[in-house]
C-alpha cells in the first residue's frame, strides 16, 4: 500500500507537467493512423461483431490481421469500453504510464532496492525527452511499458523456475504481443537473450540440472505465450505471405541509412540512433545527463555485479550501436526499420541508476525521510535536465481529431449504398477517410496491406500512405484505371488543371474551399461484363489493369478465363445491385439475359468464399486484385463472405493455449517438477 502511495504522488506530479505536453503535442501518425483505427474496432466489438475486415480503405483490407490496431489487446479493449474519442485515447496513454512505472517498482524491488531508489527508477515512463518522440506511436509506448514485467518473469525463472512462473511469462508476453508492435517483440526478445548470462550468473554458478529447468520453464513459457495470441499472429502471418513488407523493410532500410549521413537530426527525431558511435555517444548524453551517468558509476562501485552490468549492456547495444549495424542483427530484417530497439534504453538507465542510488543509502544508512528528500530533488534535477534538452518545436499545439468531409459530397457523388468510392488525399493524411465511414481506393495502413490492392492504387497515385505532391498528374492518365476501382469522386484541396485535362469534371462546394472531381464513366462496384481479357502472367494482368482496357465492357482475368458464348439477347436488362454490404459479407442481387462474370471492385484475399443461390463457386482473381464470380443466365443472389481459416485456427490454438496456462499457473508447488530441490 505505502509503494502505491508514494509511486501515485511521484506521477502525480509528472503527469501534473505532462498533461500541457501531451494535449498538445500530437504527430500525424496518431490522427492517420492509430486514433481512427482504434476508434472502428471499439465501434465493431461494441456492435457484437469480431472487426475481421476493413471496407473503407485500399478497396478493402484485412483489419484484424493488419496488427497495429491492437484489437485484442485488453486495455484498450477496457479504456474504449468505458470512454471514446480524445478521451480514451488520453487514457490509453496515462494507463501504460501506470504500468511502465509499476512494472518497474517491482522489478527494482525484486532486485532488492529500496522503497525510494525503486521509486526513482520507476519515474523513468514520464520523462520527456525520450517518451515525446514515441508518442505518435501509442502502441510502441505500450509494448515498452510491459518490458520490466518480462524482464523480471525471465529473472525469477532463472533464479528459481516453477511452473507458475512459465504461466506468469506466457501471460506477460502474450499480452504484450497482442499490444501488435511487432519491432518491441523482437526487441523484448534480445533483452531476453542478453539478460540471460547475467541471471545465471546471478544464480551463483547453477548445475546443469538448474540450467535444465530454467530453459525449459522459458521455452514452455514462450511457447504458451505464441499459442495464446494464435488468434492474432496466424491471420498476421497469412496477411504478411501476401504482402509487399519484405521490400518496403529493405527500402526502408537504405533510405535510413542515407538519411543518417545527410540529415542526422531527421534520424533523432524518428527516434532512430545515429549512423555513427560518436553521435549516438553524445545524444545518449542528453537524454541521460550527469546525475544518471553518476548515479550508474556509483551502482558499478557498489552495487552487485550481475545486476549492474546486465544493464550497462543493454545501454550500450541499444543507444550506441549505429544505425547500419542493427540491420545486421537477426529477426531484423523483419521490419521496416529497427528503431524501437534504441527506444529501450532509458529502462535500464533508471534501473541502473536506482540500484546506485539503493547502493548509496544503503552503504550511509539513510533515513527514510532523508531517502525521500533526496530522491525527490534527483528526480526534480532530472526532469530539469530533460525538459532542457527536448526540442520545443515538438511541443506545436496539433489537433487530434481528423478534418471533416465537405457536406453533401455523399449524395454529389452517389457514395450512399456501397456503390462507388472516392479519393480524398487530405483526409488520407490526417485520418479521414476512415471515420467518415465511406469507401476509397486509398488509405493510410501503416502495418500490412495486401500487395496486389496496394500496387494497384499506387499505380493510379492514390497509394498507401499520404499521397506524393504529385498525385493529380499520376492519376489523370490512369482514368480507365480509377473507373475499374469504382473512384467516382476527388476531393482535392485546389484546383487540379491535370484532372480537368484528363475529362474529370469539376464542381465548386458551396461555402468551402475544396474542389470535387467527378469521374462520370466510372463503374460501380459490383458490375456485369461478358467479354474477357487473359492476362498471362501478374505483371502482365496489372498493366492491363491500368492500361485502357473498357471496364464496362470487359474484365482482365489471368490464365485461361472461362469461355463466354455470345450474347444474341439484348444486355439492357443486365443488372447487378448490392442489396446488403456488411464488411465481411456482400449480397449482390444479379439480373443477367446470358452467362457473364459479375465483377466485384473489392479486394481479393484468401477467406473470402462466393456463393450463388447458396451454392459455393470459385472466386476469380479479376482486374489483378478484385474478386469475380461466373453467373449463368436468369435470376441470381451472390453472396460473398469472409470466413478466413486463419482466424478460425487462431482461436482453437489460443483456446488450448488459455488452457495451459491456467493449468499452469495452477499446478500444485508440491508437485511442481521445475522446481527441483529446496533448502
Amino acid at each position: 500500500m505505502l509503494a502505491a502511495v508514494l509511486l501515485g504522488v511521484a506521477a502525480g506530479l509528472w503527469l501534473a507537467g505532462w498533461r500541457v505536453s501531451v494535449t498538445t503535442f500530437v504527430t500525424s501518425d496518431v490522427a492517420s493512423y492509430f486514433a481512427p483505427k482504434f476508434a472502428y474496432g471499439a465501434e465493431r466489438i461494441a456492435r457484437g461483431s469480431l472487426p475481421l475486415w476493413n471496407p473503407f480503405e485500399l478497396c478493402g483490407i484485412p483489419f484484424l490481421a493488419t496488427l497495429q490496431p491492437g484489437v485484442l489487446y485488453p486495455p484498450q479493449r477496457l479504456v474504449y469500453a468505458v470512454l471514446g474519442g480524445d478521451a480514451a485515447y488520453m487514457a490509453f496513454f496515462f494507463l501504460h504510464l501506470a504500468i511502465g512505472a509499476a512494472g518497474t517498482l517491482v522489478l527494482m524491488r525484486s532486485f532488492g532496492a529500496g522503497m525510494w531508489p525503486s521509486v526513482f527508477a520507476a519515474t523513468w515512463v514520464v520523462q520527456p525527452c525520450w517518451l515525446l518522440r514515441i508518442y505518435e506511436h501509442p502502441q510502441l509506448f505500450a509494448g515498452i511499458a510491459w518490458l520490466p514485467f518480462v524482464v523480471l518473469a525471465t529473472r525469477r525463472i532463472v533464479l528459481h523456475p516453477s511452473a507458475r512462473l512459465a504461466a506468469f511469462l506466457a501471460v506477460v508476453l502474450g499480452i504484450q504481443a497482442l499490444v501488435s508492435y511487432p519491432p518491441i517483440s523482437i526487441a523484448t526478445a534480445y533483452v531476453i537473450v542478453l539478460g540471460l548470462p547475467f541471471w545465471w550468473l546471478e544464480a551463483g554458478r547453477p548445475g546443469s540440472g538448474r540450467l535444465l529447468r530454467s530453459g525449459a520453464v522459458l521455452a514452455g513459457g514462450t511457447l504458451l505465450a505464441l499459442a495464446l495470441v494464435a488468434v492474432q499472429l496466424l491471420p498476421a502471418a497469412e496477411l504478411l505471405a501476401h504482402s509487399n513488407r519484405a521490400a518496403d523493410a529493405e527500402q526502408m532500410r537504405a533510405t535510413m541509412v542515407e538519411m543518417g549521413t545527410r540529415y542526422p537530426y531527421l534520424l533523432h527525431m524518428m527516434n532512430v540512433p545515429q549512423a555513427s558511435f560518436a553521435a549516438a555517444t553524445v545524444q545518449l548524453w542528453k537524454e541521460a545527463g550527469p546525475i544518471l551517468v553518476g548515479l550508474g558509476v556509483v551502482a558499478l562501485a557498489l552495487g552487485s555485479l550481475a545486476r549492474a552490468w546486465w544493464a550497462v549492456a543493454l545501454i550500450v547495444l541499444s543507444a550506441l550501436v549505429p544505425l547500419p549495424w542493427l540491420f545486421h542483427l537477426p529477426l531484423a530484417r523483419f521490419v521496416r526499420f529497427f528503431a524501437e530497439w534504441n527506444v529501450i534504453f532509458p529502462l535500464a538507465i533508471y534501473a541502473l541508476a536506482g540500484q546506485g542510488l539503493d547502493a548509496g543509502f544503503t552503504r550511509r544508512a539513510v533515513r527514510p525521510r532523508t531517502a525521500a528528500a533526496a530522491t525527490t530533488l534527483l528526480v526534480a534535477l532530472v526532469a530539469a535536465w530533460n525538459w532542457q534538452h527536448v526540442p520545443k518545436g515538438w511541443l506545436a499545439p496539433r489537433s487530434i481529431s481528423a478534418p471533416a468531409l465537405p457536406p453533401g459530397i455523399a449524395d454529389a457523388c452517389d457514395l450512399d449504398g456501397g456503390r462507388f468510392r472516392l479519393f480524398w488525399p487530405l483526409g488520407q493524411t490526417r485520418g479521414g477517410l476512415l471515420p467518415a465511414r465511406l469507401p476509397s481506393v486509398g488509405g493510410y495502413e501503416g502495418s500490412l496491406a495486401p500487395a496486389r490492392v496496394d500496387r494497384l492504387a499506387d499505380g493510379v497515385g492514390a497509394g498507401n500512405g499520404p499521397p506524393s505532391s504529385n498525385w493529380a498528374e499520376t492519376l489523370a492518365p490512369h482514368r480507365a484505371a480509377a473507373s475499374r476501382m469504382a473512384l467516382r469522386c476527388i476531393v482535392a484541396e485546389a484546383p487540379m488543371p491535370a484532372l480537368h485535362a484528363a475529362g474529370f469534371v469539376a464542381h465548386a462546394v458551396p461555402g468551402a474551399p475544396e474542389t470535387i472531381y467527378e469521374n462520370r464513366d466510372a463503374v460501380p462496384r459490383a458490375r456485369l461484363v461478358f467479354e474477357t481479357r487473359a492476362a498471362r502472367s501478374e505483371a502482365e494482368a496489372l498493366d492491363l489493369a491500368l492500361g485502357d482496357v473498357d471496364p464496362h465492357r470487359a474484365v482482365v482475368l489471368e490464365g485461361t478465363p472461362a469461355d463466354l458464348p455470345a450474347c444474341a439477347a439484348s444486355r439492357d436488362g443486365a443488372s447487378a445491385a448490392i442489396v446488403e454490404d456488411e464488411p465481411e459479407s456482400v449480397r449482390v442481387r444479379v439480373t443477367t439475359p446470358c452467362a457473364g462474370y459479375l465483377v466485384l471492385a473489392d479486394t481479393y484475399f484468401p477467406g473470402w468464399s462466393a456463393h450463388v443461390d447458396g451454392a459455393v463457386v470459385p472466386i476469380a482473381l479479376a482486374d489483378y486484385a478484385f474478386r469475380a464470380v461466373l453467373v449463368p443466365a436468369g435470376t441470381h443472389d451472390v453472396l460473398f463472405l469472409y470466413r478466413p481459416r486463419s482466424v478460425t485456427a487462431g482461436v482453437a490454438v489460443s483456446l488450448v493455449g488459455a488452457i495451459a496456462v491456467i493449468v499452469a499457473g495452477a499446478w500444485p508447488r508440491a508437485r511442481d517438477p521445475f522446481r527441483g530441490a529446496r533448502s
